[in-house]
């Protein structure tokens, strides 16, 4: 096995760990600033491509969706409610 072979296998073990880590939300070049800040010499394109060798792509940030009612279904419910009867 070649330098550069046994370079991307470590590489790809330290990768796949800062990828999960992340939920699979880290893209190649916040990975690339991951292992950068870890002491690692690489370049952002060899982690894009070890990345897609690997089939690792993150995956979007989901989008957030108020579960609040709007201000007319919250009108309706309230005058759909029959008022408390009074005691005399």
């Amino acid at each position: 096995m070649s330098k550069h072979a046994r370079r991307d296998r470590v590489l790809v073990v330290k990768l796949r760990a800062v990828f999960y880590e992340h939920r699979g939300r880290y893209g190649a070049p916040r990975v690339h600033r991951a292992l950068k800040n870890d002491g690692e010499k690489t370049s952002r394109k060899q982690v894009a491509r070890l990345m897609r060798q690997q089939g690792l792509k993150a995956r979007p940030k989901r989008r957030f969706v108020s579960l609040r009612l709007d201000s007319c279904t919250t009108l309706i419910v309230a005058l759909s409610i029959p008022p408390a009867p009074t005691a005399p």
